[in-house]
């Protein structure tokens, strides 16, 4: 091939490869315009689908709060008339009544108590289910916290016959960071259930724990067990689900919403543990929990050992759990401890020797009659009693009082308690002579509560009735304002005692008063009154100034508690007993 051919080839080849060249440029181009339309179709469906989002994430904010919304003013709204009907039927158990009338008080008061329960679990599952509940962090005594929550629910318990022994590790600190609360409030739902499911036999507690992450912290664990009804396996599967009961016969005979597991196991997961149950149709069931808690300081607190120098030790009562864990804790404190069934043993023999002995003696084992014996005994015999007794033994004061050999523990018996009366029943009787010439130190004059006046800041009609009625009760004077502003301008010309603010009221609600009083008076004592039940209102309460809160339905033991604790005691208050319905 001669020279021109090449160039023609060449020319050719090249004229080919600019056609290409042009062609893929094109294609370039095309593709290039393509990809640019897809992404401004992309970037078109995001910014549509985030601006949709955008709507969903406010319809769904905005459905929120019209429900917290909601269930805010629907609790307001029910426990106006509770606070009424609780107020009302509070004051007229403390009245003279026949047995049939306090019977039909009582009746109508666990039925006003039961409502006002179910209000106030769905409440609570609504702030779980939102994940708005918040954790304090304060200092506490988690044994008090749980041997405190355990006496509070012993009448339940020993009115059906249960035995309600608790115990606790040594290896518990005596103080915890941590919401004390919550924690008595997963106590309540557990042992309630326990105590409601169970017929016969015992529902124990237990509270062990040790220290995790370099003694920063300490994780406990709580377990309640009981001899009741059980929970079927089918049941068991789905028991922390809300408004779940193991069967819908449970829910018509036992009553209650079937949110208390659920909000339990909710407060526990936030507060870093969790929950479980194992169950036994017809034998019991045991729910367990864990927590994990603070260490308030960087020491690693240690409960320096108790002990005891006690005579041979007889514990006589019933074997089961709550033996044990006297046994235990006896034992313990170094004290020989000999264990005896009621059954086996005589009396008139148990008190004839002239050893030195201490007897602890669960009452459960016998009647008034043997009691009356035990006591007459124990006045020439060298033996120490301790009787161990149900909350509802009426003759505990004839027998404390009497200095006697016999002295009486209410059960659940608290280790502190029993440690102390032991030691004081054993102190030398010279000893016990010379403290007791000692005169009491001269007492101080009490103010009158007729001395103090108070604000009641209120518009409902009915509660303002039930506000005068319980503080004419309580023996304090007191001057009625029917709103925010009225409040105000009294407190402005009149230096009150305390004030008893309402939260919500017309032309100026609770909160807004109390700024306004709080420029001009910083000392007195203002005290929120609320159906509100929701833990931020307590906490808006105690921001702008407020120095305690009430929730209502108002109880007159609540609200004699508050006025004491911000004006000190009163000769002619009523005391905390007393206040109590009779049941």
């Amino acid at each position: 091939m001669n020279d021109s051919e090449i160039v023609a080839a060449l020319r050719k080849k090249l004229s080919r490869l600019e056609k290409s060249r042009i062609e893929a440029e094109h294609l370039l181009e095309e593709k290039s315009e393509q990809l640019f339309k897809l992404n401004q179709d992309l970037e078109q469906l995001v910014e549509e689908r985030t601006k949709q989002l955008a709507i969903e994430r406010d319809k769904a904010i905005a459905a929120s709060k019209a429900k917290d919304q909601f269930l805010a003013n629907m609790s307001h709204e029910i426990r106006t008339p509770l606070n009424g009907i609780i107020g009302y039927l509070d004051l007229l158990s403390l009245s003279n009544l026949t047995e049939s009338q306090k019977r039909q008080v009582d009746v109508t008061q666990k039925s006003s108590d039961l409502l006002l329960e179910l209000i106030n679990d769905i409440l609570e599952f609504s702030k779980v289910e939102a994940g708005e509940v918040t954790l304090e962090n304060q200092p506490f005594c988690l044994r008090q916290c749980i041997e405190d929550t355990v006496e509070s629910m012993a009448y339940l318990a020993y009115q059906k016959n249960l035995e309600l022994p608790v115990f606790i590790s040594e290896t518990i600190p005596n103080e915890l960071l941590g919401d004390e609360g919550k924690l008595r409030q997963i106590l309540i739902n557990l042992i309630g259930n326990a105590i409601k499911f169970t017929d016969a036999g015992e529902v124990s507690i237990n509270a062990s724990g040790c220290w995790i992450n370099n003694n920063s912290q300490f994780k406990v664990v709580i377990s309640i067990n009981d001899t009741g009804i059980g929970i079927d396996p089918k049941s068991l599967k789905k028991i922390f689900h809300p408004f779940v009961q193991s069967d819908l016969t449970d829910t018509r005979k036992f009553g209650g919403t079937g949110l208390g597991l659920s909000i339990s196991k909710g407060l526990v997961e936030k507060m870093g543990g969790r929950m479980s149950t194992q169950s036994q149709l017809g034998l019991g069931s045991k729910f367990t929990f864990s927590l994990v808690l603070n260490n308030p300081s960087t020491k690693t607190q240690r409960i320096p050992p108790k002990s005891l120098h006690l005579p041979e030790t007889t514990i006589i009562g019933i074997a089961g759990t709550f033996f044990d864990n006297l046994d235990h804790r006896l034992q313990s404190w170094g004290v020989n401890v000999q264990k005896r069934e009621f059954t086996d043993i005589n009396l008139d023999q148990l008190y004839s020797s002239k050893n030195k002995e201490v007897f602890l003696i669960d009452s459960r084992t016998i009647d008034d009659e043997e009691i009356k014996k035990i006591y007459q005994l124990s006045q020439n015999s060298s033996k120490k009693t301790v009787l161990l007794c149900p909350p509802s033994f009426q003759d505990a004061m004839s027998f404390n009082n009497q200095n006697s050999s016999v002295k009486i523990i209410f059960k659940p018996v608290r280790s502190n308690i029993l440690f102390e009366t032991l030691s004081q029943l054993c102190l030398d009787s010279t000893t016990k002579k010379a403290s007791q010439v000692q005169p009491p130190p001269p007492s101080s004059h009490q103010p009158s509560c007729n001395d103090f006046c108070i604000l009641l800041a209120e518009d409902h009609p009915i509660n303002q009735k039930l506000g005068i009625a319980m503080l004419t009760h309580l023996g304090f004077q007191f001057e009625l304002a029917h709103n925010g502003a009225e409040a105000v301008e009294m407190a402005r010309q009149k230096k009150y005692s305390a004030i008893l603010m309402d939260f919500q009221m017309p032309k100026m609600d609770g909160l807004s008063a109390t700024k306004k009083i709080r420029q001009f008076d910083n000392e007195i004592p203002i005290i929120a009154m609320t159906a509100n039940a929701f833990s931020d209102v307590r906490d808006k309460c105690m921001a702008i100034g407020m120095n305690d809160y009430i929730t209502k339905p108002l109880k007159i033991e609540d609200l004699s508690k508050s006025l004491k604790k911000q004006l000190g005691d009163c000769n002619d208050s009523i005391q905390s007993e007393e206040l109590r319905s009779p049941k």
